[in-house]
């Protein structure tokens, strides 16, 4: 597992930056998950790295405690084990759930 922080100055900033490194993050397969603050930060996130991503072949979707549990689980059970990289994102507090 690798761990990245990146610095930005803005809010507005932030799913930009991340569409500018996501190629890195992902190198060599596997899953990213990007952790953010609230579900509708989550929301937001996954409906721009769609856009921005969904041409070099990634999928995202958000995980958030609003979610039911089937939507949940059946995010899980098809995101995990299969490539391209397909980053989740999550809420802090759904996160904490999933690290438990």
């Amino acid at each position: 597992m690798t761990q990245v922080k990146v610095a930005v100055s803005h809010e507005d900033e932030k799913a930009q930056r991340l569409i500018q490194i996501f190629p890195t993050l992902a190198k060599g397969g596997g899953q990213t998950l990007v952790f953010v603050e609230g579900r509708k930060n989550a929301d937001k996130v996954a409906r721009d790295l769609t856009q921005a991503l969904t041409a070099s072949g990634y999928t995202v979707d958000s995980l958030h405690g609003t979610k039911t549990s089937v939507q949940r689980q059946q995010l899980m059970e098809v995101r995990l084990p299969c490539p391209p990289p397909r980053p989740p994102t999550t809420t802090t507090i759904a996160s904490l759930m999933l690290v438990v």
